[in-house]
């Protein structure tokens, strides 16, 4: 159970940005109470924390997962690799979207040097969005900017919550041939997500505010729940 005690050793990691996660918690709270919704991109495999949150039982129904075919890795992966690394992509993805001053985009890049995260994190603070980057900040140490303004992600975003894995991604180092496997990212990445929304539900609902929040469609009688959230938020949610 080498990767399990692993995991189990990098979360007091995410337990010391507590006041990150506050902070974040507490202006998803804001941007709800306002009537507004949540934007979340991420490429390559980080795309994987767009659909963990996004219409899921005991999740927010106000979450606007950032899509693109493009980038998407059952489309094409070298493709995908390519596209992330391609300059102006950014402002063409979130030109499709109903984006709108005050409101939060979560960007989600382990290592945060790639070009299209950080375009999309610069498009977004110009539309007026609170940027939120989770991202393995190590990476600014070691290596370069992918990005033409030599600019990472944790430069330009306006809160930078940490994913505290190891370079590479890897954790488990195979005796014999040295190749390490096990990455963490993606379960570190969702552990921050989920912490942070449900940190805001739970402010929500000290307020007396009942959160809009999925049921599990196996669940009888979820059905009307569901439909009334849906039908709150369909209009700027394009995936729904």
């Amino acid at each position: 159970m080498r990767f399990l005690d692993e995991i189990l050793r990098i979360i007091p990691f995410i337990e010391e940005q507590e006041k990150e996660i506050e902070e974040a918690s507490n202006r998803v709270v804001d941007v709800i109470k306002k009537g507004g919704i949540i934007h979340i991109f991420g490429a390559g495999h980080s795309h994987i924390l767009c659909e963990e949150v996004f219409y899921r039982a005991g999740e927010f129904a106000c979450i606007n997962p950032i899509f693109d075919q493009g980038i998407m890795l059952h489309d094409g992966a070298i493709k995908s690799s390519f596209m992330e690394r391609l300059e102006g992509y950014g402002k063409y993805i979130l030109d499709r979207y109903d984006l709108r001053k005050g409101e939060i985009l979560f960007i989600i890049s382990y290592s945060g040097r790639n070009t299209l995260p950080i375009d999309i994190a610069i498009e977004g603070k110009k539309r007026g969005l609170f940027i939120i980057a989770l991202t393995n900040t190590e990476y600014s140490k070691l290596f370069p900017s992918r990005h033409p303004s030599k600019k990472y992600l944790k430069d330009v975003a306006d809160l930078v919550i940490s994913i505290p894995g190891p370079i590479g991604d890897a954790v488990i180092e195979l005796q014999k041939s040295k190749i390490k496997v096990g990455p963490v990212s993606t379960i570190l990445s969702a552990i921050i997500l989920h912490s942070i929304f449900i940190n805001a539900m739970e402010k929500l609902d000290m307020e007396g505010i009942i959160p809009p929040i999925f049921i599990s469609a196996n669940i009888e009688g979820s059905e009307e729940n569901n439909a009334k959230v849906i039908e709150k938020y369909k209009e700027r949610i394009k995936s729904f």
